[in-house]
């Protein structure tokens, strides 16, 4: 077999080793990378969801203490005006009202406090009721996503397989002294081992060609080799330089 057909079979399996890498990078780093902006987005919504119940938590949780002071305070009130028709001197009467109005006083404020809890609990109790929803409905489509992604993923290593038996029936065919060092370069170049001559330049680095390269690229009697890249040349079918 002559160079020129050795280099039709080679550019023949680039095609396959393209699609392999291609389909390697999407098995190995895209779907992968997917998956994990999935677990991102639903951790996301699950923070705040959980936020949103500590939150909520924190201000019942307010209220209450709120609530049981507020109820210690109205019981010493009532003691204190049940001890008003024990006292016997003006002077112990005022001290106890004092003590009453500074007990009242104190209860205002605890009520408005309470007042101001309430609110505040409605607003994240909807809130809490909202993120639940969202983390919901995100749980729901990412899911499908996955499910998506997997089945993605299954076609893509069938794929490979294919694409991995036919590049083994093809590799027989190629020229066993140009093949190794075709493959380091595939390695080497990210699954490109061997580019077209388009305007007098290579389309690998786009290094511009001598004439007597292109030449040599044309005639197709010998293997060229790009001196920046090291990749292999060609001249596309019904092109010339």
């Amino acid at each position: 077999m002559s160079t020129k057909e050795h280099l039709k079979k080679l550019i023949e399996l680039q095609g396959i080793d393209e699609q392999i890498f291609q389909l390697r990078a999407t098995e190995q780093k895209e779907i992968p990378e997917r998956l994990k902006s999935y677990d991102d987005r639903l951790m996301e919504a699950r923070k705040r969801l959980t936020n949103a119940e500590e939150k909520l938590k924190t201000f019942q949780l307010e209220k209450k203490d709120k609530e049981i002071n507020l109820q210690a305070k109205e019981g010493n009130v009532k003691k204190f005006q049940l001890q008003l028709f024990q006292v016997k001197t003006n002077k112990e009467y005022a001290a106890l009202e004092k003590e009453i109005e500074g007990l009242k006083a104190d209860n205002s404020l605890l009520e408005e406090e309470i007042i101001r809890l309430l609110d505040a609990l409605d607003s994240w109790t909807a809130a809490v009721a909202s993120e639940k929803k969202k983390f919901e409905e995100e749980s729901k489509i990412i899911q499908a996503e996955r499910e998506k992604a997997k089945q993605e993923l299954e076609q893509t290593k069938q794929r490979l397989k294919e694409l991995e038996t036919a590049r083994e029936i093809m590799a027989r065919q190629i020229d066993p002294l140009i093949l190794p060092r075709y493959e380091r370069m595939l390695k080497l170049r990210n699954g490109v081992a061997m580019v077209p001559v388009r305007d007098g330049s290579c389309q690998g680095c786009f290094m511009n060609l001598p004439p007597q390269v292109i030449h040599l690229v044309h005639s197709a009697e010998e293997w060229v080799f790009c001196e920046q890249c090291a990749r292999i040349l060609y001249i596309e079918d019904g092109k010339s330089e």
